[in-house]
């Protein structure tokens, strides 16, 4: 599901660039409140030409279920805050139970991940002064897991580092994440875990997502065409050379 959402990573300066508009059209409505706006549905393109759609449902503008070719995931609130965020098989076996609690500043504090027949760990989360850098410890594992950092800049998911194993850097355009409405965004933008991409509940669209060095060493150029209200339409993933290609579809289409 990461990769199909931003990889569905799932992050200015090159908009002119890279990204088109869909219409230019003098003719083209305009809309002037897009605070509701959701995504609907995703079709996929995967490289070897595979098409998959992913479904989004709501209750109001929070996102409770991702429905994808081989399952789903669901997302579980309590008192306004999303407290899990489990991941199903398409026969509904658990594969993935993850669980969230929130310091007194309402910032997550631990994540609880279950993976079915293998293993449990817990994290531990930690900010700076203006809660621009989250720290991510696992805290079972006697210290030999290295912690991970992420940073956030307006809105933005721009920096994973992963210590010795990858650093991720991402650029962004100007116009509207998929994802920029919903409940809880800021929230999920900072939850890095194995069930969750931080970087899709990003404010604005990734336009270039750098890891020039570890184990995982690759990037990703993101080109877009956009609806008349500014969020994606359609979003080609150049990684590598392997393309990917999505359309989404709003509650507004």
């Amino acid at each position: 599901m990461k990769k199909v959402l931003y990889t569905v990573a799932v992050l200015a300066m090159a908009f002119t660039s890279l990204t088109s508009c869909e219409s230019n059209s003098d003719d083209a409505p305009t809309i002037t409140d897009t605070s509701n706006i959701l995504p609907v549905q995703v079709d996929v393109v995967n490289p070897d030409g595979e098409i998959e759609v992913v479904r989004f449902s709501y209750d109001g503008m929070k996102l409770i279920k991702t429905e994808f070719i081989d399952g789903y995931r669901d997302y579980i609130y309590e008192d306004g805050l999303i407290i899990e965020n489990n991941v199903y098989d398409a026969d509904g076996e658990v594969e993935i139970l993850e669980s969230y609690t929130y310091d007194a500043q309402g910032r997550v504090d631990t994540i609880v991940t279950d993976i079915a027949n293998a293993s449990t760990n817990t994290y531990a989360l930690s900010y700076n002064e203006d809660n621009s850098e989250i720290t991510n410890s696992l805290i079972n594992d006697d210290d030999l897991y290295e912690d991970s950092i992420n940073t956030l800049r307006n809105g933005n998911m721009v920096k994973a580092d992963q210590g010795s194993s990858y650093i991720t850097t991402y650029t962004y355009d100007n116009n509207k994440g998929f994802f920029q409405n919903i409940e809880q965004r800021e929230i999920l933008v900072t939850i890095d875990s194995e069930n969750n991409y931080p970087a899709q509940f990003s404010l604005n669209n990734i336009l270039s997502e750098d890891r020039p060095t570890g184990f995982f060493k690759e990037n990703a150029i993101y080109t877009y065409t956009y609806t008349d209200s500014n969020f994606p339409r359609t979003m080609t993933e150049n990684r590598e050379g392997e393309i990917t290609t999505y359309t989404f579809t709003y509650n507004n289409d």
